[in-house]
């Protein structure tokens, strides 16, 4: 396995880093665990953007052989029980549709690196809406808590499958540093999309 001066996460973290705190921005942690419905709308702008990328994602032929715990680390079901909790209604709300390209593994993998990333910054809102508004893993806190007391060795395994890959593919690096980008992009654009009222919508 490759060092971490060589390893990709090393050049995805270099490469995204001021894409990163710009989204993080935009998500306005703090504001969010203010009171429950600025929770709940959070939950509905990350439902709203990782339903559909999800989909995808499973859609990507051979991803789930350079990622084999691949659906563990799915997530748009937790996002639904959370917002079952606080008296949302998933299947109504809009969906994004301006999605990063994922035609491959290379920029399937650029975009599981923003998403699980997003599990690290996670476990922090956890504790606080614990504190603030009485969220817990059990009531409407299974998104931002998802893997637990796992969240490190998840993130270690998924660097692991992504260095593996790029041993293999070493001419892919750019093209899963690209789609890293591209979905810190959407993902941004989609957090600026002004709250609208959905429409039942085909959920995976």
């Amino acid at each position: 396995m490759p060092d971490i001066a060589s390893s990709i996460m090393a050049e995805l973290k270099s490469a995204t880093r001021e894409q990163h705190e710009a989204a993080e921005s935009l998500v306005g942690f703090d504001a969010a665990i203010g009171d429950p419905l600025s929770y709940r709308r959070l939950l509905e702008k990350f439902y709203g953007f990782y339903a559909p990328l999800e989909q995808h994602l499973l859609r990507v032929a051979g991803l789930e052989k350079a990622v084999p715990d691949l659906a563990s680390r799915m997530k748009a079901h937790l996002l639904r029980a959370d917002l079952k909790d606080l008296g949302g209604d998933a299947l109504i709300l809009p969906l994004c549709q301006s999605l990063p390209p994922l035609e491959n593994v290379a920029e399937a993998l650029g975009c599981l690196y923003v998403l699980e990333g997003a599990t690290l910054g996670g476990q922090i809102l956890s504790r606080h809406a614990k504190n603030e508004l009485g969220i817990t893993p059990l009531y409407a806190g299974r998104f931002f808590s998802s893997y637990g007391s796992q969240v490190g060795s998840m993130w270690k395994r998924f660097s692991q499958s992504a260095d593996a890959y790029c041993e293999l593919h070493p001419q892919e690096r750019s093209a899963i540093v690209k789609s890293a980008t591209d979905s810190f992009s959407a993902f941004s654009c989609w957090m600026q999309v002004p709250r609208v009222s959905g429409t039942a919508s085909p959920q995976g």
